[in-house]
């Protein structure tokens, strides 16, 4: 198998790949003078809303629960439960069932 060498004929004994555009090492490679930070997209999700949408896609509905829903079971259990007793009324849109 040949050497892998780059372009000045010197062999390359190891290789360094990143999967991300914030490396630890600050070279002049990806540091250029003048260089302030590394700037983020605006369509990049934010950690928040990344784990957001993973709560929202282990969610049966495939929505987020809003105030009326909260209402709704509150007014279930006020007025129509009249025979329950002793239960816990989970609403969470089906996610404890789906996990």
């Amino acid at each position: 198998m040949n050497a892998l060498t780059d372009r000045f004929g010197r062999r390359i004994e190891y290789l360094r790949l990143s999967v991300t555009d914030r490396c630890d090492l600050r070279c002049t490679y990806c540091m250029p003078e003048g260089f302030r930070d590394f700037e983020e997209p605006e369509h990049w999700l934010t950690f928040d809303e990344t784990e957001r949408r993973r709560i929202i896609a282990h969610t049966l509905l495939k929505r987020e629960g809003t105030p009326e829903d909260i209402a709704r079971a509150v007014r279930f259990l006020i007025f129509d439960a009249t025979y329950t007793t002793g239960h816990m009324l989970t609403v969470d849109g089906g996610r404890s069932a789906s996990l």
